[in-house]
């Protein structure tokens, strides 16, 4: 399960920051919105920044039109550019959104494939705190489902955000720069939620109700309950199988726990 926004108060705030003017990064994120956009409120379902400075993220409605359905990036003047999506999205329906910037062009792919690119070749400097469901300056609150959402200090290319969406874990994809996951899955949403990148980015959940995942029912952490079915994808399972070890979140080193990315038990 997802995490689900009431528009006025929810919201999940991270621990501390991503990053401090990374030369390059890439965000991702699974989301849905029950709502289309209408142009008369500002609604960031993810941003990293902090206080005044929501510097990256996406706008799923904007009262400017360049900047609704659009991946946002501030440079070191404060000004803003958008890369904004040439789809236009629908309520009800998951997408798979994700930002890259590489020092010179902000790029925003939509499932995965490349819709718009805009030149930008700074970043301001400040500490890059992830917020989920609000933006950092306090407003910007969304209604909508956000999931999996992802940060690297790194741009991803084309193929490796397809790789992303398609449910590859991604611990394996620059391990090193990878600096946020959360996956908000569950179906009682934690009051901390868990990063599992291994930096311990935890979020701050502020009434952020369990909703629908787009990648795996988690509806049930029992592993004695599990049927065929209830996991679409090797992630969904390692996510199940790593929340019922009560005490550890690990496994004994075995090809299978290898084979599906689990943390190692050493006893």
């Amino acid at each position: 399960m997802g995490r689900l926004g009431n528009g006025s108060s929810s919201k999940i705030v991270g621990s501390a920051a991503t990053a401090t003017s990374p030369t390059a990064y890439t965000w991702a994120m699974w989301y849905r919105n029950a709502t289309a956009p209408a142009g008369v409120v500002t609604d960031t379902p993810l941003s990293f920044g902090s206080g005044a400075d929501a510097a990256i993220g996406f706008s799923w409605d904007h009262t400017t039109v360049g900047f609704r359905q659009a991946a946002f990036h501030e440079d070191s003047a404060s000004s803003f550019v958008a890369a904004k999506l040439t789809t236009t999205l629908v309520a009800n329906k998951w997408y798979h959104i994700a930002a890259t910037w590489d020092g010179s062009n902000l790029r925003v792919y939509l499932n995965a494939v490349l819709e718009a690119t805009t030149a930008s070749a700074s970043i301001k400097a400040v500490g890059l705190t992830p917020n989920a469901l609000q933006d950092s300056t306090g407003i910007g609150f969304d209604d909508g489902i956000i999931a999996e959402v992802l940060f690297w200090t790194v741009q991803l290319t084309a193929a490796e955000i397809l790789t992303i969406r398609e449910e590859q874990a991604p611990e394996w994809i620059y391990p090193r720069s990878l600096k946020l996951y959360w996956p908000l899955c569950g179906d009682i949403a934690n009051s901390t939620e868990p990063d599992l990148s291994g930096t311990g980015i935890t979020g701050t959940n502020t009434a952020a109700l369990p909703a629908e995942h787009p990648l795996w029912d988690c509806r049930s952490y029992n592993y004695q309950t599990l049927l065929p079915g209830d996991f679409q994808s090797i992630a969904g399972l390692r996510e199940a199988l790593t929340v019922v070890t009560a005490g550890t979140d690990c496994f004994q080193d075995t090809p299978v726990s290898r084979a599906l990315n689990l943390p190692r038990w050493d006893p």
